[in-house]
């Protein structure tokens, strides 16, 4: 008793792109949940173009004030702790100063919204302080005198002092 049950190719090749629909719209679907935002009950948020612009300015700025922390603290560490190799502490030193220009640059090349516009102006006034910094290691480098030493501390703190600043702005805090 050997039965043979036969389907006709059109019945598979339309259940197949039954499938295939069906599994794309559940794939895009999973794609949107991850990474479309949430409000604080975890109800997905629209976002309206102005919105999406001024939270994405926010993420950005959180992203490049961890950064500006990374590089204070490689300077700290520099200016407490420098190597005994002096082509090892100037490596090090142009390596800051690349991170920072290179932050400059991003920073420069992204339009803050209207409504940022002060947090854009505190994180510059961080940036500055911390090129400041670093070049005022750079000249410590140079000339290892302790003038210079002081100074790059000083600025050292004014940079830092100038994170600060940029943590307490209101649109730094995270919802």
């Amino acid at each position: 008793m050997n039965y043979e049950i036969e389907v006709p190719r059109t019945i598979l090749q339309k259940s197949t792109v039954v499938l295939l629909i069906t599994l794309g719209l559940a794939g895009l679907v999973l794609l949107g949940r991850q990474n479309s935002p949430v409000d604080p009950q975890g109800r997905p948020v629209l976002l309206s173009q102005r919105l999406a612009e001024i939270t994405h300015y926010q993420h950005s700025a959180r992203r490049w004030a961890g950064q500006l922390q990374e590089t204070l603290t490689s300077l700290d560490s520099l200016l407490e702790n420098p190597p005994a190799d002096l082509l090892l502490q100037d490596s090090q030193a142009n390596a800051i100063v690349a991170r920072v220009a290179a932050l400059q640059a991003e920073v420069d090349g992204t339009t803050a919204p209207p409504t940022l516009q002060v947090l854009h102006d505190v994180l510059q006034a961080a940036l500055d302080q911390t090129s400041l910094a670093a070049a005022d290691a750079l000249t410590w480098i140079s000339e290892p005198t302790a003038d210079n030493h002081n100074s790059a501390l000083n600025t050292l703190h004014a940079a830092s002092a100038a994170l600060t600043q940029l943590d307490q702005v209101p649109w730094m805090q995270q919802p």
